[in-house]
């Protein structure tokens, strides 16, 4: 069947959601279980981006139901960065299973047509009318703040003395019952003579599917000198690392959990997607785990960078 023609407005800087449903020629709606979407657009700058409901970040989500919706949503701190006017789009389904083998996965295009950005009179906001009666300040945050989103709450979990061979803790118990939708961790002013003994791990609140997050583990730091300091970020830049990070720059996470075997984090993994949507209520804690002899340090500050999904 021909595909549906459909044009739509996205108003930058605001939060945005589209459904589209598909049904059959009994206008009655497919199951779309296991189903992939994928929708493209290619802007008048000439740029191409790509939706599909098996990505698994933050910066957009795409799903679809037993009742033949397919749902996009993009947050205002995406669309606040969109500066094409116009682009053209194309929505695809494909359907799970191929008809016989190596056929291929049979697809359909759904709909296509146009979308006009709707720019905003004034700049975007810098502050969360949510977040009026907490302590934040982007300001006061002297690490990779360039990166880190505008609209985000920080909560400082203080410093941490790292002493030699030993598991450093320190918790922090944030009350706030919003859901998450991404998570950066600042490390402030480090200083170690061996940086490369340390192991930094995130242990989130209690609950269902909530397991610590390796952020890297026995690290060296290039650009490494004492009052270091670093923001974990999956939204860093692609590649950047601990070992070169720049000071207040931010790096991504390094995977290590095939070797990671220490007690008590079997589950441990090296990203925040599992916590997001989740409750950002509860005990969060950092530990410093210093894995080798004859040095210890402190970090002056760490911090939670969170960013809620009602934003």
């Amino acid at each position: 069947m021909p595909a549906a023609n459909h044009n739509f407005t996205i108003e930058q800087g605001s939060a945005f959601e589209i459904v589209f449903e598909f049904i059959d020629s009994n206008n009655s709606p497919v199951n779309l279980t296991n189903w992939c979407s994928i929708l493209q657009w290619k802007d008048n700058a000439d740029n191409t981006q790509i939706f599909n409901t098996n990505y698994e970040g933050n910066d957009y989500r795409m799903f679809v139901s037993n009742t033949g919706k397919i749902t996009l949503q993009i947050p205002a701190r995406i669309t606040k960065d969109y500066t094409f006017t116009t682009a053209t789009y194309d929505l695809d389904l494909q359907e799970p299973n191929e008809q016989y083998t190596n056929s291929g996965l049979k697809t359909y295009r759904l709909s296509t047509g146009t979308i006009t950005i709707l720019k905003r009179n004034t700049p975007s906001l810098t502050a969360d009318c949510a977040s009026a009666n907490i302590d934040f300040d982007l300001e006061s945050c002297n690490a990779g703040c360039d990166n880190l989103d505008p609209y985000a709450v920080i909560y400082n979990g203080g410093s941490v003395s790292i002493n030699d061979l030993l598991t450093n803790t320190s918790s922090m118990t944030i009350s706030d019952s919003r859901t998450i939708e991404n998570i950066d961790v600042v490390i402030q002013g480090l200083s170690h003579s061996s940086p490369q003994d340390l192991i930094f791990i995130l242990e989130p609140p209690s609950g269902q599917n909530r397991y610590p997050i390796i952020l890297s583990m026995n690290s060296k730091i290039l650009n490494y000198k004492p009052g270091f300091s670093f923001v974990f970020s999956e939204r860093a830049p692609a590649g950047s690392s601990l070992y070169s990070v720049i000071n207040n720059k931010s790096c991504r996470l390094t995977d290590k959990t095939s070797i990671f075997t220490l007690n008590g984090f079997s589950s441990a993994t090296s990203n925040f997607s599992h916590l997001i949507g989740n409750a950002i209520s509860g005990s969060w804690s950092l530990k410093i785990i210093d894995s080798d002899s004859a040095s210890s340090g402190s970090i002056s500050n760490w911090a939670l960078v969170i960013t809620y999904s009602d934003t």
